[in-house]
């Protein structure tokens, strides 16, 4: 089966969106009182923290790649995209995708990851 092309508008302009909404939401929470803070962190939150960690995902497969470039650049495009498209989560997902990744797939088999 023929896979899509790298979409990297799509990608980038919806991993934008995702930390942008988490910054406002992480800002704008603790106004909310009671355990309100705690239902929007829990709901819309953990969305936009999924979102992030799907969207960097695609990134370092190469889905925001713009294919007119080398493949040096490309790599150095996803390490920045992946370094500072992590930083509004509080862990970031930025550790576990530039240093387990590779192993996680080695661990199933794919070597091509």
């Amino acid at each position: 089966e023929r896979l899509e092309a790298p979409t990297p508008i799509r990608t980038l302009s919806a991993l934008t969106a995702a930390n942008v909404l988490q910054v406002a939401l992480a800002t704008a929470t603790p106004a909310l009182g009671g355990a309100w803070w705690l239902a929007a962190a829990a709901t819309a939150g953990a969305y936009c923290s999924l979102a992030q960690f799907a969207l960097l995902h695609d990134v370092v497969h190469g889905g925001a790649d713009d294919v007119s470039r080398t493949v040096s650049e490309r790599k150095r495009f996803r390490e920045r995209v992946l370094r500072y498209g992590s930083q509004p989560s509080v862990f970031g997902y930025w550790l576990y995708l530039a240093l387990g990744h590779l192993n996680h797939h080695a661990a199933t088999g794919d070597w091509t990851a």
